[in-house]
């Protein structure tokens, strides 16, 4: 059984369910059922973070995690009804807000990597913030 695609087609299905949620909760407030205050929002996990215990919090992030953020986003982009999507390591880095974690994500990146897809830019050493993938969808 391969876990890591389960839980990237959960995932999407997940995006496709807030997106239905967004599109009812604009409705609702167009029609006077609720009032933005009343609105469903992302506060909550922002909520939690700040209870969590710092021990908690200092969580090093791994390679596994970091691939499975970049599938996320090859699987998003497939749901957008796009061919292909190009990553850049710099983006990857900053949406996981990682601290010079470079090396990782762009072992990530290539792992990541299926037949056809293509790297358009790496450096000499090939772990640079500059690494760009282009993944086909």
């Amino acid at each position: 059984m391969n876990y890591d695609t389960i839980i990237v087609e959960l995932l999407a299905k997940v995006k496709i369910l807030e997106k239905r949620i967004n599109k009812m909760e604009k409705r609702l407030i167009q029609e006077g059922v609720f009032d933005e205050d009343d609105a469903f929002d992302d506060d909550w996990d922002i909520e939690i973070s700040e209870s969590m215990p710092e021990s908690k919090k200092e969580k090093k992030i791994t390679t596994e995690a970091i691939r499975f953020h970049i599938n996320r986003m090859i699987e998003s982009a497939r749901n957008d009804g796009k061919s292909s999507i190009v990553i850049v390591a710099r983006d990857v880095h900053n949406g996981l807000n990682l601290k010079r974690s470079y090396p990782m994500v762009c072992n990530a990146m290539r792992h990541c990597m299926k037949h056809g897809d293509v790297v358009i830019h790496s450096t000499e050493s090939g772990y640079s913030s500059t690494l760009e993938i282009k993944y086909y969808t």
